[in-house]
Formats: C-alpha cells, structure tokens, sequence
C-alpha cells in the first residue's frame, strides 16, 4: 500500500515515530486510540496522549491505520 501521501501524514515527536516505525506504538484505526507493545508501556504511558486529536475531515487513511495496526498487535504477541 502507498500511504506515503502527505495527507495521511503524522507529526510525531523522533521517539515516538520510531515506535511507530518499528511497531511498537499502534493506532487503533477507528477510535484513533493509542496503544503501546506491553513492554514499553510504563516507560512510555505519559510520553503519549491516550487518542489522536483531529478533526474527522483531517483524520489518517482507515486503511492505513488498519494495515498499520494490524502488524502493531502482530508485534505484541511477541517479547522485545
């Protein structure tokens, strides 16, 4: 999937894109909850807001978010 598009973009701080990147943070693709893998969560649980803020007409690609998401609870399942 091509999700580089400028509109489905995320202004995360370097940390956090990098747990993005790696599948360690997720966004759940509905309710725009963020979730963290369960060995990082104490580390990271006030370093990120608990849901994405935006308005409906600005929010990230579902597909996206779903694809995204779907290797994020993939990643879970397993120890770091």
């Amino acid at each position: 999937m091509d999700d580089n598009h400028e509109e489905n973009g995320l202004l995360l701080r370097a940390d956090i894109h990098t747990l993005f990147d790696l599948d360690l943070l997720g966004i759940e693709p509905k309710t725009l909850q963020i979730r963290l893998h369960p060995e990082i969560e104490k580390e990271y649980a006030k370093a990120v807001v608990e849901r994405l803020r935006c308005p409906a007409s600005r929010r990230p690609a579902l597909s996206s978010l779903a694809e995204r998401f779907e290797k994020f609870e993939g990643r879970c399942e397993l120890p770091l």
